[in-house]
């Protein structure tokens, strides 16, 4: 009994020492603002702002997530498939250093597709390597649009004077 004591306080301790370590690795004063936590923008473009509340250097990267299926066949001839994510960037890796204790990164994604995307936000440390790692994935994709029947054809009389009178005043 007196042997299982010290070894059960160690594995505590080491438990609870790895547990409070895995939530050290996001910067808890870097936020990404735009886009929300697990949103859906319906857009051709993507609108990205960090909140930076402390004097450091960050890198943004976005990409876009892809499966990969592959198949092999397995010893005993079994056919095994395995599906694994990709990440393309859209674009080179920003780099910004804030001034002061609240700075803003932002920046506009044009003719993004639609799918799924991950935001990186990385805190470079004095050594020029990324100390913490902030993420957040976002789904891009089209708005259905639905043309009202005012715009419709297809009508006469009243109706085609409302529209073009309509068309004249707001445009296409």
């Amino acid at each position: 009994m007196k042997r299982i004591l010290p070894v059960l306080a160690l594995v505590l301790v080491l438990l609870f020492s790895s547990v409070s370590m895995a939530f050290a690795d996001t910067d808890p004063y870097i936020s990404i603002v735009n886009p929300s936590a697990d949103s859906t923008v319906y857009s051709s473009s993507l609108l990205v702002s960090v909140k930076v509340t402390k004097v450091e250097t960050i890198t943004v990267s976005v990409a876009k997530e892809s499966t990969v299926v592959t198949t092999a066949a397995g010893i005993d001839g079994n056919i095994e498939t395995k599906t694994s994510k990709v990440y393309t960037n859209i674009a080179e890796a920003e780099s910004f250093t804030s001034t002061n204790t609240l700075s803003y990164y932002t920046k506009k994604f044009e003719n993004v597709s639609p799918g799924t995307y991950k935001i990186t936000v990385n805190t470079i440390g004095g050594d020029k390597k990324a100390i913490y790692t902030t993420t957040r994935t976002v789904k891009v994709a089209t708005k259905e649009t639905t043309e009202s029947a005012v715009f419709s054809t297809g009508q006469s009389g009243t109706l085609t004077f409302l529209q073009n009178l309509l068309k004249t005043i707001f445009g296409d």
